[in-house]
């Protein structure tokens, strides 16, 4: 579910606007590749905690703490929305 919800707000980020088209897209990617993870711990590939999950989650983590840190700083870009 984390990685669903990832992917949508971020798409919808992506398709609005409302922050730079680059952050978004690093969510688009960072999204994928979590899912990517945890579809490969399911079928057993690699255990979820193991140095594969890591590196696999490490996307979504910066990408989550760059949004943050960019929404506390700037906010979003209200004139984008229409």
């Amino acid at each position: 579910m984390f990685a669903i919800n990832t992917f949508i707000y971020s798409y919808v980020f992506c398709k609005t606007e409302m922050i730079p088209n680059k952050l978004s897209r690093l969510g688009l990617f960072a999204s994928c590749m979590i899912m990517f993870a945890a579809i490969l711990a399911l079928f057993g590939t690699f255990e979820q905690i193991s140095i594969w999950g890591i590196l696999l989650a490490f996307p979504v983590a910066i990408y989550e703490f760059t949004l943050a840190i960019y929404l506390i700083v700037k906010g979003f870009q209200t004139e984008k929305i229409v």
